[in-house]
């Protein structure tokens, strides 16, 4: 046309080598696999996971090939978000990642209380937009929890009561500690939301969703060259 200064944008590209999200999972179960499908549908970044199976032997969640050791921790210390199912805590340590999210489930001795735990949603979470207007507590009962006083200025999304009767107990929670942000799972058993369709499963995908947009909400530390 005949404006030549619209003719042309410049863009602003960084180019830095993480791998953007990183799942591991120690062994695998239900939950890991359910998570691990979720995020990669969800997120808008490379999702790599990894399952550690046979003691200490480490497979790609993609196609169960060998990894060693040394690679998952290289992934781990470069991820944006890393996402710790089970007992694989110590990997994590080194990473420089904006967004931990923890999903602990008796592997490192955490006590566990099976039952029917179900779940209700708390409204003054970041993550309450995922569970507006949802049933939360007619969903799939959590199959064990485990037993947890969040730290002080923590946020509870999900509270837990043993078959909707006695006290509630934290079930996801979660927390910013400086440039850190971090999301705490002690209830096992949320895949079956996923499992059964309906309402249940596009909540199950909304809270995954907003779960890691506010993990990856934090301050990024990576540093490139355009």
């Amino acid at each position: 046309d005949a404006e030549p200064r619209t003719d042309s944008r410049l863009h602003i590209v960084t180019v830095t080598p993480t791998p953007g999200v990183v799942f591991l999972a120690g062994p695998a179960d239900w939950d890991s696999r359910f998570l691990y499908r979720t995020l990669r549908e969800v997120s808008q970044l490379p999702v790599r996971g990894f399952l550690r199976l046979d003691g200490s032997r480490w497979r790609s969640m993609t196609d169960l090939r060998p990894v060693s050791t040394e690679e998952v921790r290289r992934a781990a210390r470069r991820a944006d978000l890393l996402v710790l199912k089970g007992g694989v805590d110590q990997m994590a340590q080194g990473s420089s990642a904006r967004g931990i999210w923890s999903w602990p489930s008796g592997e490192s001795g955490e006590t566990q209380i099976p039952g029917d735990w179900y779940l209700t949603a708390g409204d003054a979470a970041p993550l309450a937009s995922a569970f507006l207007g949802q049933p939360v507590d007619w969903f799939p009962p959590a199959i064990q929890l485990a037993p947890t006083n969040p730290a002080p200025g923590s946020w509870v999304a999900l509270s837990a009561q043993l078959g909707r009767r006695g006290p509630l107990r934290p079930a996801v929670f979660g927390r910013q500690e400086g440039r850190l942000r971090s999301v705490t799972v002690v209830a096992d058993g949320l895949w079956r939301w996923a499992f059964r369709g309906g309402s249940s499963e596009q909540t199950y995908r909304s809270w995954v969703a907003a779960t890691a947009s506010w993990l990856l909400g934090g301050v990024d530390p990576a540093q490139g060259r355009a």
